[in-house]
């Protein structure tokens, strides 16, 4: 018995001893940001073992370099074969500067060299918020298809709305229209491989994003993309499941904010799904740019739109970047919508900047988590905005997953990331700047009618809240660089 505790006990010094040297590993080699390092030694010191294995699966880099330099590999050669066929946005040919944008102008130069959007004109663009227009409205573009539809979402579910879409694609393929759909294995990890099967029956193609890192949650692809035939494309929030139309008992109506995006910049959301499909897909099954991905379009009035990306294999967190300048930029009112609000110390100190300056700065979230950790996070960051002045408000009538933002109507961004560490340094993600008061006024009018909808969280009610709350609230902020 002496014998089987003095084992215990060296098992249990041992791993104490490596849980001390994984600690000095993270601090001296793997070079991170000081704010993840601090909370990821608070973790290991406090949850030695647990501590230890979460690290593991959603903390170390791992491969992540060598990964990540291939991809930018690949998207160098895959550019490069794209401006050789003389694709407008990556041969220098652009449908005009960032200086066409006026008072706008230091936000599109920024997106141009951050988030890598080529500035586009004569874009039909119509805003969504619903799930069920949204996706009524792809069905019919994927059933008016001719030539090819291409397909990323995080999550795809094998649900009624996933089959729907399964069965429309598939109908395509049938007909010999190109159908290539790429998903993300961590996102779909619940979805039988078999559900794809009758696409890929009918001739359509589909691929995984890193499936050999599914177990891995850091590093996805958390992207929504739709094109067809290179002229009409969508981007934003919804994934494809029954909750993003309303149809989870769980979570009710479903609030989210889509972009139906006609002429020019469809063209920029095909390069950007190229790029990521022959990352992922086999050589022998990658695109080749040619014309017939990229059909001239003929410059019209319309809205002058950018298309901006980040992700972990990008030099700079673009999308990050255009929300800070669009904060900076704006003279009388910023308004957004977003599900995870974990920000950035330059991001708060905007909004805190931007509301002492008198600009009318308001934030909607959801009043109710999804996820515990990041809803309690998101109430730790309130009171210094309640105390500068900017106007917070939880949605009341379901989930809100909308991530846009909107400055004095004039400029907006919708699109897939949300304001948070993850989607600023961790996921792929893709947004629309769109330079057009039509559009921005409308997506304002949808913002005061989400308020209708919201409680406002006061001052007093802020000061007031439980102490259980003050507490889940300051372990989520210490831990918040890692959400």
């Amino acid at each position: 018995m002496d014998d089987a505790r003095e084992i215990i006990v060296i098992i249990l010094d041992t791993l104490f001893l490596f849980n001390i040297l994984f600690g000095a590993i993270i601090v001296f080699f793997e070079r991170r940001e000081p704010a993840v390092t601090w909370a990821w030694l608070m973790v290991i010191a406090f949850i030695p073992y647990i501590g230890f294995l979460l690290y593991l699966f959603i903390g170390q880099d791992g491969r992540k370099h060598r990964i990540f330099a291939r991809k930018s590999r690949s998207d160098r050669e895959n550019a490069e074969k794209i401006a050789a066929a003389g694709i407008p946005s990556l041969s220098g040919e652009t449908f005009g500067g960032s200086e066409d944008l006026g008072p706008w102008a230091g936000i599109g130069k920024l997106c141009e060299l951050s988030g890598g959007g080529a500035l586009t004109d004569g874009n039909g663009a119509r805003f969504f918020n619903s799930g069920e227009e949204t996706f009524d409205a792809i069905t019919a573009d994927i059933a008016s298809a001719k030539t090819y539809v291409h397909m990323l979402y995080y999550i795809f579910r094998g649900d009624s709305l996933g089959s729907r879409l399964i069965d429309a694609l598939a109908a395509k393929a049938r007909e010999g229209v190109e159908v290539k759909l790429l998903v993300d294995a961590m996102g779909c990890a619940r979805t039988p491989k078999r559900f794809f099967r009758s696409l890929s029956d009918a001739g359509g193609r589909v691929e995984f994003f890193l499936p050999r890192h599914v177990v891995r949650v850091n590093y996805r692809n958390h992207r929504k993309i739709c094109v067809m035939d290179g002229t009409v494309a969508y981007v934003g929030g919804l994934n494809v499941g029954d909750e993003y139309i309303g149809l989870s008992r769980r979570f009710g109506f479903w609030r989210d904010a889509h972009l139906r995006l006609e002429g020019p910049a469809a063209r920029e959301l095909e390069i950007r799904f190229i790029l990521d499909w022959n990352f992922t897909a086999p050589a022998a099954e990658a695109i080749e740019p040619r014309e017939r991905y990229f059909p001239s379009v003929p410059v019209v009035a319309g809205s002058k739109c950018q298309i901006i990306a980040s992700g972990p294999d990008t030099r700079w967190p673009g999308i990050m970047h255009a929300y800070c300048k669009m904060i900076a930029e704006a003279d009388r009112n910023i308004f957004i919508e977003t599900p995870y609000f974990v920000p950035s110390d330059i991001m708060l100190t905007s909004l805190v900047s931007a509301a002492l300056s008198g600009v009318d700065t308001r934030v909607i979230f959801p009043s109710f988590p999804d996820h515990p950790f990041v809803y309690w996070a998101n109430l730790s960051f309130l009171g210094e905005l309640l105390e500068a002045g900017v106007r917070c408000y939880r949605y009341r009538r379901g989930f809100i997953h909308s991530k846009l933002i909107v400055i004095d109507s004039a400029v907006v961004s919708v699109g897939t990331a949300n304001m948070d560490v993850r989607s600023f340094k961790l996921n792929f993600e893709a947004n629309a700047m769109i330079y057009d008061a039509r559009i921005a006024k409308q997506i304002e009018a949808a913002f005061f009618a989400d308020i209708r909808d919201s409680e406002e969280i006061t001052a007093e009610w802020y000061a007031n809240r439980p102490k259980m709350s003050k507490i889940k609230e300051s372990i989520s902020r210490l831990i918040s660089p890692l959400l």
